[in-house]
Parts: C-alpha cells; sequence; structure tokens
C-alpha cells in the first residue's frame, strides 16, 4: 500500500468506506503516507474514522492520524461517538493512543457538554468497562478532573458501586484514587461504604494496591469515611499492620 500512487489509495478507500469495510481498512491505514492521509481523513464521516481506528493493524500509527486530524475534527468524532452510542469504540481507540495523544483526546474529551460525559459514565457502567476508561480520566488535569467527578452519574450509587467493584477486579487504584478525592462529598461517602463493604482479601488487594503505588495519602480520607466496622477490618489487614508499624 505504501507504494501505491496516492489517487489510487484514495479512491480505494472511499470505495471501501462506502461498503463500510471498516477491517480492511483497518488493515491498511496505518501503512499510509501522510500524503494519503490528509486526502483522505477529511472524507470520511466520523462513525468510519471511529470504526476504523477499533480495527487498525498499526495502533502506533493512531497518534500521527490523531495530529493530522486536528482538535476541532478530535472533537466532532467524539461527540459521534455519544450521540452514535460508540462510546466502547472510542474508549478503546483512546486507550491505544501514545500518552500524549491520550492525553489530548481525555481532554477534548472532557471539554464536551455534560450530557455527553453522562452517557460515557453511564455507558462505562452499563458494560462494565471501568478498565478503559480509568486510564483516560487519569490523563486529565485537575479543572478536568474535577468536572467529570461532577457529572450526575458518578452521584448514582449503583454506579459507584460498580466502580469500586470494577477497580477491584481491575486494580486500577492509582487511577481510580484521585477521582475520588475529586468526588462530591456525598459521593465520596457512597464510595467510602461500598469500599468498606467488600471482602477481607478485597480490602487487603486494595492495601497492597496503595502500597504499591504510594497512594496513602489519597486513601486514608477515604478509610475515614468508613464506618468503625469496616476500618477495624482494614487496620487488622497485614498490609495495614505493615503500614502502622513502619
Amino acid at each position: 500500500m505504501g507504494r501505491l500512487d496516492d489517487d489510487i489509495v484514495v479512491r480505494i478507500a472511499l470505495v471501501l468506506a462506502d461498503r463500510r469495510d471498516h477491517l480492511t481498512m483497518g488493515r491498511f491505514v496505518g501503512h499510509l503516507r501522510d500524503s494519503a492521509l490528509l486526502r483522505i481523513l477529511p472524507r470520511l464521516d466520523d462513525a468510519t474514522l471511529l470504526l476504523t481506528g477499533f480495527v487498525i493493524d498499526h495502533p502506533e500509527r493512531l497518534g500521527r492520524i490523531v495530529e493530522l486530524l486536528g482538535e476541532e475534527r478530535v472533537s466532532s468524532v467524539i461527540a459521534s461517538a455519544a450521540d452514535g452510542g460508540l462510546w466502547p469504540e472510542a474508549m478503546a481507540v483512546a486507550s491505544m493512543a501514545s500518552g500524549e495523544q491520550r492525553a489530548r483526546i481525555a481532554s477534548l474529551t472532557a471539554a464536551q457538554p455534560e450530557a455527553r460525559l453522562d452517557s460515557l459514565v453511564r455507558t462505562t457502567a452499563e458494560q462494565n468497562l471501568w478498565e478503559s476508561l480509568l486510564p483516560i480520566v487519569a490523563a486529565l488535569d485537575e479543572d478536568e478532573l474535577r468536572a467529570v467527578a461532577a457529572l450526575p452519574a458518578l452521584r448514582d450509587r449503583a454506579v459507584l458501586d460498580g466502580l469500586v467493584r470494577g477497580v477491584v477486579a481491575t486494580g486500577l487504584w492509582a487511577e481510580f484514587l484521585p477521582m475520588v478525592a475529586a468526588l462530591p462529598p456525598t459521593a465520596r461517602r457512597i464510595v467510602a461504604k461500598a469500599a468498606g463493604a467488600l471482602s477481607d482479601s478485597d480490602l487487603d488487594a486494595l492495601a497492597v494496591g496503595v502500597e504499591k503505588e504510594d497512594l496513602w495519602e489519597l486513601v486514608f480520607p477515604l478509610v475515614e469515611l468508613m464506618g468503625d466496622g469496616a476500618r477495624r477490618r482494614l487496620f487488622e489487614l497485614p498490609a495495614f499492620r505493615e503500614r502502622a508499624a513502619g
């Protein structure tokens, strides 16, 4: 594909897009020169761009493609993901992007209207996609994180309970705890209650994860919101005893 004339490549891409053959497009898009991409990208609709990125064979090229698209078009693709029910695909694409480009995508996502962001959180909760969303949230700056933490969905007890279970399953404590610190007080108390209801083994996993990432300053305010019984169970766990002894 890299040796074909750009005119031929553009025609092939547009035929495949018309056929909605995203899988084949994903196989060759990573091989295309910038000169061909600059002609193809503006002629593809947002959903096609997103679904092609979802199945791209060379995810290392995603950063360059995002750069070529520009912020306005990336924002448009994010909006289309929200309006078209493609949040899972959008999160998968963002997770494949490099750290710098992931942060850029995260920031542009955080700038979306509240209703779209709320649909992102609710979709994540419904499909248990916290492992995809939390690393994106972790790329936000403090102001962006506070805006996300204020979403209505993150005051929903069922959503927050599922979030805690998702973090237990994935071990993404470093990505989770900064967001908890940004939550409104009522939401933090719900998270603390959900965490306090975890089994001893899950609580010990929490402690081990916190110790590994040195996140004690973030976890102790959460522990203070737990009930007396939950705190006693925590402080009796090996990881907490070792921390206290140290």
